[in-house]
Protein backbone atom coordinates (compact mmCIF):
# COMPACT_ATOMS: atom_id res chain seq x y z
CA UNK A 1 0.00 0.00 0.00
CA UNK A 2 1.38 3.36 -1.02
CA UNK A 3 1.72 5.89 1.78
CA UNK A 4 0.10 9.30 1.30
CA UNK A 5 -0.60 12.32 3.48
CA UNK A 6 -3.51 13.70 1.41
CA UNK A 7 -6.10 12.66 -1.15
CA UNK A 8 -5.79 13.00 -4.96
CA UNK A 9 -7.95 16.12 -5.03
CA UNK A 10 -6.79 18.88 -7.40
CA UNK A 11 -6.46 22.57 -6.59
CA UNK A 12 -8.36 25.03 -8.78
CA UNK A 13 -9.32 28.68 -8.66
CA UNK A 14 -12.73 30.27 -9.02
CA UNK A 15 -14.08 29.82 -5.50
CA UNK A 16 -15.04 33.45 -5.16
CA UNK A 17 -17.82 32.76 -2.66
CA UNK A 18 -15.55 31.03 -0.16
CA UNK A 19 -14.02 33.30 2.48
CA UNK A 20 -11.39 32.82 5.15
CA UNK A 21 -11.56 34.13 8.71
CA UNK A 22 -15.21 33.63 9.65
CA UNK A 23 -14.19 33.49 13.30
CA UNK A 24 -12.34 36.80 13.01
CA UNK A 25 -15.48 38.26 11.48
CA UNK A 26 -17.36 37.27 14.65
CA UNK A 27 -14.66 38.90 16.77
CA UNK A 28 -14.85 42.09 14.72
CA UNK A 29 -18.63 42.20 15.02
CA UNK A 30 -18.26 41.71 18.75
CA UNK A 31 -15.84 44.67 18.93
CA UNK A 32 -18.42 46.81 17.10
CA UNK A 33 -21.33 45.70 19.30
CA UNK A 34 -19.56 46.44 22.58
CA UNK A 35 -18.57 49.89 21.28
CA UNK A 36 -14.81 49.33 21.12
CA UNK A 37 -14.41 50.45 17.49
CA UNK A 38 -16.39 53.62 18.12
CA UNK A 39 -14.42 54.34 21.29
CA UNK A 40 -11.13 53.94 19.43
CA UNK A 41 -12.37 56.35 16.75
CA UNK A 42 -13.17 58.94 19.41
CA UNK A 43 -9.81 58.42 21.13
CA UNK A 44 -7.81 58.89 17.91
CA UNK A 45 -9.61 61.65 16.01
CA UNK A 46 -8.55 62.74 12.54
CA UNK A 47 -6.37 65.86 12.43
CA UNK A 48 -5.74 68.14 9.52
CA UNK A 49 -7.81 69.75 6.82
CA UNK A 50 -8.72 66.54 5.00
CA UNK A 51 -10.38 63.53 6.55
CA UNK A 52 -8.43 60.26 6.22
CA UNK A 53 -9.63 57.65 3.78
CA UNK A 54 -10.03 55.07 6.54
CA UNK A 55 -11.51 55.70 9.98
CA UNK A 56 -8.69 55.41 12.50
CA UNK A 57 -10.79 53.47 14.97
CA UNK A 58 -11.62 50.90 12.30
CA UNK A 59 -7.93 50.63 11.38
CA UNK A 60 -7.04 49.93 15.01
CA UNK A 61 -9.86 47.39 15.27
CA UNK A 62 -8.50 45.63 12.19
CA UNK A 63 -5.05 45.64 13.82
CA UNK A 64 -6.54 43.88 16.85
CA UNK A 65 -7.96 41.20 14.56
CA UNK A 66 -4.58 40.77 12.90
CA UNK A 67 -2.91 40.20 16.27
CA UNK A 68 -5.61 37.76 17.34
CA UNK A 69 -5.03 35.75 14.17
CA UNK A 70 -1.30 35.50 14.82
CA UNK A 71 -0.03 38.51 12.90
CA UNK A 72 3.45 39.77 13.76
CA UNK A 73 3.79 42.87 11.58
CA UNK A 74 1.69 45.65 10.09
CA UNK A 75 1.97 44.03 6.65
CA UNK A 76 -0.15 41.12 7.93
CA UNK A 77 -3.22 43.33 7.59
CA UNK A 78 -3.16 42.40 3.90
CA UNK A 79 -4.84 39.12 4.89
CA UNK A 80 -7.93 41.09 5.88
CA UNK A 81 -7.88 43.17 2.70
CA UNK A 82 -8.51 40.02 0.68
CA UNK A 83 -11.80 39.40 2.56
CA UNK A 84 -13.84 42.50 1.77
CA UNK A 85 -17.08 40.54 2.12
CA UNK A 86 -16.30 40.21 5.82
CA UNK A 87 -14.23 43.25 6.81
CA UNK A 88 -15.14 45.89 4.24
CA UNK A 89 -12.52 48.39 3.09
CA UNK A 90 -9.32 47.65 4.98
CA UNK A 91 -6.37 50.04 5.05
CA UNK A 92 -3.26 48.91 3.19
CA UNK A 93 0.26 48.82 4.60
CA UNK A 94 3.06 50.59 2.80
CA UNK A 95 5.53 47.79 2.23
CA UNK A 96 8.99 49.11 2.98
CA UNK A 97 12.00 46.85 3.41
CA UNK A 98 14.81 48.27 5.52
CA UNK A 99 18.19 46.58 5.82
CA UNK A 100 20.44 47.99 8.52
CA UNK A 101 22.59 46.86 11.43
CA UNK A 102 21.50 49.38 14.05
CA UNK A 103 19.69 48.09 17.11
CA UNK A 104 16.12 49.01 17.93
CA UNK A 105 15.67 51.91 20.32
CA UNK A 106 15.52 50.69 23.91
CA UNK A 107 16.67 47.15 23.16
CA UNK A 108 19.37 46.11 25.64
CA UNK A 109 20.79 43.16 27.54
CA UNK A 110 18.58 42.01 30.41
CA UNK A 111 19.27 40.42 33.78
CA UNK A 112 18.58 36.89 32.48
CA UNK A 113 21.20 36.99 29.78
CA UNK A 114 18.82 37.81 26.93
CA UNK A 115 18.51 40.88 24.75
CA UNK A 116 15.45 42.98 24.00
CA UNK A 117 12.83 44.77 26.09
CA UNK A 118 11.65 44.45 29.68
CA UNK A 119 7.95 45.45 29.82
CA UNK A 120 5.96 45.68 33.04
CA UNK A 121 2.36 44.38 32.99
CA UNK A 122 -0.53 44.70 35.42
CA UNK A 123 -3.60 42.47 35.01
CA UNK A 124 -6.69 41.48 36.95
CA UNK A 125 -6.87 38.25 38.94
CA UNK A 126 -8.59 36.51 36.01
CA UNK A 127 -5.86 37.51 33.55
CA UNK A 128 -7.36 40.55 31.82
CA UNK A 129 -4.50 43.01 31.10
CA UNK A 130 -5.06 46.51 32.45
CA UNK A 131 -1.84 48.30 31.55
CA UNK A 132 1.54 47.68 30.00
CA UNK A 133 4.64 49.85 30.13
CA UNK A 134 7.33 49.08 27.59
CA UNK A 135 10.77 49.50 29.14
CA UNK A 136 14.35 49.08 27.92
CA UNK A 137 15.85 45.64 28.30
CA UNK A 138 18.20 46.81 31.04
CA UNK A 139 15.44 48.38 33.16
CA UNK A 140 15.49 47.21 36.78
CA UNK A 141 12.75 44.79 37.81
CA UNK A 142 12.45 46.47 41.22
CA UNK A 143 12.11 50.06 39.97
CA UNK A 144 9.57 51.45 42.46
CA UNK A 145 8.70 54.46 40.29
CA UNK A 146 7.77 52.15 37.40
CA UNK A 147 5.69 49.94 39.70
CA UNK A 148 3.70 52.91 40.98
CA UNK A 149 3.30 54.39 37.49
CA UNK A 150 1.88 51.13 36.12
CA UNK A 151 -0.31 50.74 39.20
CA UNK A 152 -1.77 54.25 38.87
CA UNK A 153 -2.54 53.66 35.20
CA UNK A 154 -4.06 50.23 35.88
CA UNK A 155 -6.34 51.58 38.61
CA UNK A 156 -7.52 54.34 36.27
CA UNK A 157 -8.66 51.61 33.83
CA UNK A 158 -11.05 50.10 36.38
CA UNK A 159 -14.73 51.07 36.47
CA UNK A 160 -15.28 54.30 38.38
CA UNK A 161 -16.96 52.63 41.41
CA UNK A 162 -13.99 50.23 41.73
CA UNK A 163 -11.29 52.88 41.28
CA UNK A 164 -12.86 55.47 43.60
CA UNK A 165 -10.78 56.03 46.72
CA UNK A 166 -7.75 54.18 45.32
CA UNK A 167 -6.19 56.77 43.03
CA UNK A 168 -3.32 58.90 44.22
CA UNK A 169 -4.69 61.74 46.34
CA UNK A 170 -8.24 60.30 46.63
CA UNK A 171 -10.20 60.50 49.86
CA UNK A 172 -10.17 56.96 51.32
CA UNK A 173 -13.78 57.38 52.37
CA UNK A 174 -14.81 57.32 48.69
CA UNK A 175 -13.77 53.68 48.36
CA UNK A 176 -16.67 51.36 47.54
CA UNK A 177 -14.59 48.24 46.91
CA UNK A 178 -11.35 46.98 48.42
CA UNK A 179 -8.39 46.35 46.11
CA UNK A 180 -5.45 44.03 46.71
CA UNK A 181 -2.32 43.97 44.55
CA UNK A 182 -0.14 40.85 44.31
CA UNK A 183 3.46 41.37 43.20
CA UNK A 184 6.41 39.04 42.80
CA UNK A 185 9.71 39.49 44.63
CA UNK A 186 10.67 42.42 42.39
CA UNK A 187 8.17 44.49 44.37
CA UNK A 188 9.48 43.47 47.80
CA UNK A 189 10.05 47.00 49.05
CA UNK A 190 8.73 48.83 52.11
CA UNK A 191 8.62 52.00 49.99
CA UNK A 192 6.31 50.36 47.45
CA UNK A 193 4.17 48.90 50.24
CA UNK A 194 3.79 52.36 51.75
CA UNK A 195 2.84 53.74 48.33
CA UNK A 196 0.08 51.12 48.12
CA UNK A 197 -1.04 51.98 51.65
CA UNK A 198 -1.23 55.68 50.67
CA UNK A 199 -3.57 54.65 47.84
CA UNK A 200 -5.76 52.58 50.16
CA UNK A 201 -4.71 49.39 48.34
CA UNK A 202 -3.84 46.15 50.10
CA UNK A 203 -0.75 44.21 49.12
CA UNK A 204 0.71 40.72 49.05
CA UNK A 205 4.35 40.73 47.95
CA UNK A 206 6.68 37.77 47.54
CA UNK A 207 9.53 37.99 50.04
CA UNK A 208 13.22 38.16 49.22
CA UNK A 209 15.93 36.63 51.37
CA UNK A 210 17.16 39.28 53.83
CA UNK A 211 18.80 39.05 57.26
CA UNK A 212 15.58 40.13 59.01
CA UNK A 213 13.48 37.50 57.20
CA UNK A 214 16.03 34.77 57.89
CA UNK A 215 16.08 35.77 61.55
CA UNK A 216 12.28 35.53 61.72
CA UNK A 217 12.31 32.04 60.17
CA UNK A 218 15.13 30.90 62.44
CA UNK A 219 13.16 32.01 65.50
CA UNK A 220 10.17 29.87 64.46
CA UNK A 221 12.04 26.63 63.77
CA UNK A 222 11.85 25.43 67.36
CA UNK A 223 8.13 26.15 67.76
CA UNK A 224 6.06 23.45 65.99
CA UNK A 225 2.82 25.10 67.12
CA UNK A 226 3.42 27.97 64.71
CA UNK A 227 3.39 25.73 61.65
CA UNK A 228 0.11 24.54 60.13
CA UNK A 229 -0.60 22.19 57.24
CA UNK A 230 -1.38 24.01 54.05
CA UNK A 231 -4.58 22.94 52.25
CA UNK A 232 -4.18 21.40 48.83
CA UNK A 233 -6.25 22.31 45.80
CA UNK A 234 -9.14 20.25 47.17
CA UNK A 235 -8.85 21.58 50.70
CA UNK A 236 -7.39 18.30 52.01
CA UNK A 237 -4.29 18.94 54.13
CA UNK A 238 -1.74 16.13 54.09
CA UNK A 239 0.52 15.66 57.14
CA UNK A 240 4.18 15.91 56.27
CA UNK A 241 3.57 18.05 53.19
CA UNK A 242 3.65 21.85 52.89
CA UNK A 243 3.22 23.91 56.05
CA UNK A 244 2.71 27.63 56.62
CA UNK A 245 3.44 29.92 59.54
CA UNK A 246 2.48 33.48 60.37
CA UNK A 247 5.72 34.83 61.82
CA UNK A 248 5.73 38.45 62.84
CA UNK A 249 5.69 42.07 61.79
CA UNK A 250 8.89 43.31 60.18
CA UNK A 251 10.57 46.59 61.11
CA UNK A 252 10.39 49.29 58.46
CA UNK A 253 7.22 47.99 56.83
CA UNK A 254 3.76 49.61 57.17
CA UNK A 255 1.95 48.82 60.39
CA UNK A 256 0.06 45.53 60.28
CA UNK A 257 2.36 43.88 57.72
CA UNK A 258 2.56 40.11 58.24
CA UNK A 259 5.24 37.72 57.07
CA UNK A 260 3.75 34.40 55.97
CA UNK A 261 6.26 31.64 55.30
CA UNK A 262 5.61 28.36 53.54
CA UNK A 263 7.91 25.36 53.76
CA UNK A 264 7.77 22.10 51.87
CA UNK A 265 10.03 19.05 51.70
CA UNK A 266 13.09 19.73 49.59
CA UNK A 267 13.04 18.02 46.21
CA UNK A 268 15.58 17.83 43.38
CA UNK A 269 15.54 20.92 41.19
CA UNK A 270 13.80 23.11 43.77
CA UNK A 271 14.21 26.84 43.25
CA UNK A 272 16.23 29.05 45.55
CA UNK A 273 14.97 29.19 49.11
CA UNK A 274 14.49 32.08 51.52
CA UNK A 275 16.30 30.17 54.23
CA UNK A 276 19.19 27.69 53.97
CA UNK A 277 18.01 24.21 54.88
CA UNK A 278 18.84 20.62 53.94
CA UNK A 279 15.27 19.42 54.55
CA UNK A 280 12.88 22.15 53.42
CA UNK A 281 12.46 24.80 50.80
CA UNK A 282 11.18 28.06 52.27
CA UNK A 283 9.08 30.61 50.43
CA UNK A 284 7.14 33.54 51.86
CA UNK A 285 5.29 36.76 51.26
CA UNK A 286 4.44 39.95 53.11
CA UNK A 287 0.87 41.16 53.29
CA UNK A 288 -1.35 43.54 55.21
CA UNK A 289 -4.44 41.39 54.71
CA UNK A 290 -6.26 39.80 57.62
CA UNK A 291 -7.43 36.20 57.60
CA UNK A 292 -6.35 32.61 58.00
CA UNK A 293 -2.68 32.03 57.22
CA UNK A 294 -3.27 28.95 55.06
CA UNK A 295 -5.92 30.70 52.99
CA UNK A 296 -3.71 33.75 52.45
CA UNK A 297 -0.95 31.39 51.32
CA UNK A 298 -3.35 29.80 48.85
CA UNK A 299 -4.37 33.25 47.57
CA UNK A 300 -0.80 34.36 47.05
CA UNK A 301 0.28 31.14 45.32
CA UNK A 302 -2.52 31.62 42.78
CA UNK A 303 -0.63 34.75 41.70
CA UNK A 304 1.31 32.37 39.46
CA UNK A 305 -1.65 32.64 37.07
CA UNK A 306 -0.22 35.96 35.94
CA UNK A 307 2.37 33.93 34.03
CA UNK A 308 -0.46 32.63 31.85
CA UNK A 309 -1.52 36.20 31.08
CA UNK A 310 2.04 37.11 30.11
CA UNK A 311 2.31 34.02 27.88
CA UNK A 312 -0.97 34.88 26.17
CA UNK A 313 0.26 38.44 25.66
CA UNK A 314 3.52 37.22 24.12
CA UNK A 315 1.52 34.92 21.83
CA UNK A 316 -0.65 37.86 20.78
CA UNK A 317 2.00 40.16 19.37
CA UNK A 318 4.17 41.21 22.32
CA UNK A 319 6.98 38.79 21.48
CA UNK A 320 7.58 40.61 18.20
CA UNK A 321 8.50 44.31 18.18
CA UNK A 322 8.38 45.10 14.44
CA UNK A 323 9.55 48.72 14.52
CA UNK A 324 12.83 50.52 15.08
CA UNK A 325 11.41 53.58 16.83
CA UNK A 326 10.69 53.32 20.54
CA UNK A 327 7.33 55.12 20.43
CA UNK A 328 6.10 52.85 17.63
CA UNK A 329 6.96 49.70 19.57
CA UNK A 330 5.27 51.18 22.66
CA UNK A 331 2.11 51.66 20.61
CA UNK A 332 2.45 48.07 19.32
CA UNK A 333 2.66 46.76 22.90
CA UNK A 334 -0.45 48.74 23.88
CA UNK A 335 -2.31 47.43 20.83
CA UNK A 336 -1.37 43.85 21.74
CA UNK A 337 -2.76 44.42 25.25
CA UNK A 338 -6.06 45.80 23.91
CA UNK A 339 -6.32 42.90 21.46
CA UNK A 340 -5.83 40.34 24.23
CA UNK A 341 -8.50 42.05 26.32
CA UNK A 342 -10.91 41.97 23.36
CA UNK A 343 -10.34 38.24 22.88
CA UNK A 344 -10.87 37.68 26.61
CA UNK A 345 -14.18 39.55 26.51
CA UNK A 346 -15.27 37.51 23.51
CA UNK A 347 -14.41 34.24 25.27
CA UNK A 348 -16.33 35.32 28.38
CA UNK A 349 -19.44 36.57 26.56
CA UNK A 350 -19.66 34.38 23.46
CA UNK A 351 -17.84 31.10 24.11
CA UNK A 352 -18.55 28.02 26.19
CA UNK A 353 -16.77 24.80 26.97
CA UNK A 354 -13.09 24.45 26.12
CA UNK A 355 -13.00 27.57 23.92
CA UNK A 356 -13.91 29.73 26.91
CA UNK A 357 -10.46 28.99 28.37
CA UNK A 358 -8.55 28.24 25.17
CA UNK A 359 -5.11 29.67 24.53
CA UNK A 360 -4.49 31.96 21.52
CA UNK A 361 -3.05 29.17 19.37
CA UNK A 362 -6.11 26.95 19.82
CA UNK A 363 -8.44 29.84 19.08
CA UNK A 364 -6.67 30.45 15.79
CA UNK A 365 -6.83 26.86 14.62
CA UNK A 366 -10.34 26.18 15.83
CA UNK A 367 -12.15 29.50 15.53
CA UNK A 368 -10.47 32.55 13.98
CA UNK A 369 -9.27 30.82 10.80
CA UNK A 370 -12.54 29.08 9.96
CA UNK A 371 -13.54 29.12 6.27
CA UNK A 372 -17.12 29.84 5.30
CA UNK A 373 -19.38 30.03 2.24
CA UNK A 374 -21.00 33.39 1.50
CA UNK A 375 -24.71 33.05 0.76
CA UNK A 376 -27.52 35.53 0.24
CA UNK A 377 -31.02 35.00 1.61
CA UNK A 378 -33.87 37.48 2.14
CA UNK A 379 -31.51 40.41 1.52
CA UNK A 380 -29.18 39.13 4.19
CA UNK A 381 -25.62 37.88 3.86
CA UNK A 382 -25.10 34.48 5.49
CA UNK A 383 -21.88 32.69 6.29
CA UNK A 384 -22.26 28.93 6.17
CA UNK A 385 -19.63 26.97 8.05
CA UNK A 386 -18.63 23.50 6.86
CA UNK A 387 -20.13 20.57 8.71
CA UNK A 388 -16.62 19.36 9.49
CA UNK A 389 -15.89 22.40 11.66
CA UNK A 390 -14.31 21.12 14.93
CA UNK A 391 -16.56 21.53 17.97
CA UNK A 392 -18.97 24.10 16.44
CA UNK A 393 -21.22 23.81 19.48
CA UNK A 394 -18.59 25.48 21.65
CA UNK A 395 -18.93 28.99 20.30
Amino acid sequence: MKSASATNACLAGGGYRVVWGAGLFALGRFADRVGLTEALSAAVPARGERAPVHDRGAVLAHALLVLASGGEACTDIECLRSQRELFGEVASDSTLVEVHSQNKQGAAANCKGGYGFHPMVCSTADGEPLWIKLRPGNAAANDIADHLEVLNAAVSMLPVPDAAGHCEGDDKRLAQRSLVVRIDAAGCSATLAQGLRDRNIGFAVSARSTPSIQAAIRGALGDPDRWHNSPQQRQRPKPGCAQVADLTDLPGWPEGTRLTVRREPLHPGAQRSLFPSENYRYWGFLTDQAGDTAQLDRLMRSHADVENAVCRLKDSGLARMPFTAWHANSAWAATAMIGLALVGWFQTCCSTGALRRAAPKRLRWQLWHLPALVCHSARRVLLRLPNSTPAPEHC
